[in-house]
């Protein structure tokens, strides 16, 4: 044959390999679970087959040795580019071990392991009473909250009441983390006590309790009169 018989062929070849890396995020499932959540950065050039999630609590070595695991494969919302999946009936405050890995034709990706504690409800608020004005009962209430218990505050719930039992109590709600509280009797002992509430649950601040006060208000309109054996100072 010549050279002008011959041609060029250009194949194209995919290489097929395990699925890439996995990353994970996490939040709340209330009451007591975890929503997890998580991407793939390649599908190695086949589908995804499945996907494999497993936890335990023996999260100081991951080893999963002498614990019970749960798995999840072929959820039906599971896509090619990563999933979501809650695990409930968790215990509350509980750190646990979550292993996630994802498997094609050719293979499984290096387990995702991560740790992660469960969320709790808000811890106590350390409640301060302010007075607010010299001439008027005013007071004002703040608060802080150590840890919300890892999922965000819904609402901060603020009563007060002149009985120390709380049999009848006013009451407020708020997001902010101070409050001026209304109509109050000058001259009065108050009981206060702070909520913080999110999906979980509330927790209760310790009662706190002030005594509203009202000094005179400032002179007014300060006028002199004068005579051969005196001078007066008179106010309104």
């Amino acid at each position: 044959s010549s050279l002008a018989d011959c041609g060029t062929l250009i194949v194209a070849v995919i290489v097929l390999e395990r699925p890439g890396p996995i990353s994970a995020t996490v939040s709340a499932v209330c009451p007591n679970g975890l929503q997890i959540q998580w991407t793939m950065s390649g599908n190695g050039g086949s589908d995804i087959n499945n996907y494999t999630l497993r936890w335990g609590t023996n999260a100081s070595s991951c080893t999963w040795n002498n614990i019970t695991t749960s798995r999840v494969s072929d959820y039906d919302s599971l896509t090619q580019q990563g999933g979501s999946y809650p695990l409930t009936g968790l215990e509350s405050g509980v750190q646990y071990c979550i292993e996630i890995k994802a498997t094609n034709n050719i293979g499984s990706t290096e387990p995702y392991v991560f740790t992660k504690a469960t969320f709790a409800v808000p811890d106590r608020p350390n409640v301060t009473v302010t007075s607010v004005s010299l001439y008027e009962p005013k007071q004002a209430i703040h608060w802080n909250v150590r840890s919300t218990g890892g999922t965000e505050i819904l609402n901060y719930t603020v009563t007060w009441s002149k009985d120390p039992e709380f049999t009848s109590e006013d009451m407020a709600e708020t997001l902010s983390m101070t409050l001026n509280l209304p109509g109050l009797t000058k001259g009065t002992m108050y009981y206060t006590r702070v909520y913080a509430t999110n999906c979980l649950g509330s927790n209760v601040s310790t009662v706190e309790s002030f005594l509203t006060r009202c000094y005179p208000g400032q002179p007014a309109q300060p006028s002199v009169i004068l005579s051969d054996q005196s001078t007066k100072l008179m106010f309104k």
